[in-house]
């Protein structure tokens, strides 16, 4: 009882909601759904893509690997500007609405600011996406289901 006690109190591991507030969690429940769903659609056209303009074999380790990249590379490009309204929710002193976010940050920066930290997402994302899909691939393989 101790434990949970020190886990739920003030001064425990959740001490940062009760002092800060849960600031950024409206941004959040846009970013993960986003994320996740947009990741695995993008890779069944990149394996077409690979495999009739670069000549490619449907089952070979690179078209999986080539066609994850561009997964992660569209996944991430769409979730970009949720993550920049989610830090940028994160570290307002108060809560301040996604949409206000979006407004002010493009009035005062430019919409290009809505594309800032692509690059660390991606170097996160792109080598995620690339292990991911071919062990899920295997994965389809062993279990007899049609590959993707």
């Amino acid at each position: 009882m101790t434990f949970v006690y020190c886990v739920l109190s003030r001064s425990g591991l959740l001490a940062p909601a009760f002092t800060r507030g849960l600031r950024g969690v409206s941004t959040l429940l846009l970013l993960c759904p986003i994320t996740i769903t947009l990741t695995p659609p993008p890779q069944p056209p990149g394996k077409t893509f690979l495999t009739t303009y670069l000549g490619g074999e449907r089952g070979d380790t690179s078209v999986h690997v080539g066609a994850s990249l561009i997964a992660g590379l569209v996944s991430t490009t769409v979730a970009a500007p949720f993550d920049v309204l989610k830090t940028r929710g994160m570290h307002a002193t108060t809560f301040v609405s996604p949409r206000k976010l979006l407004v002010d940050a493009v009035r005062t920066e430019g919409p290009g600011v809505l594309m800032r930290g692509w690059v660390p997402a991606y170097c996160r994302l792109g080598p995620h996406a690339m292990i991911c899909f071919p062990i899920m691939e295997q994965m389809r393989k062993l279990l007899g289901m049609d590959a993707i």
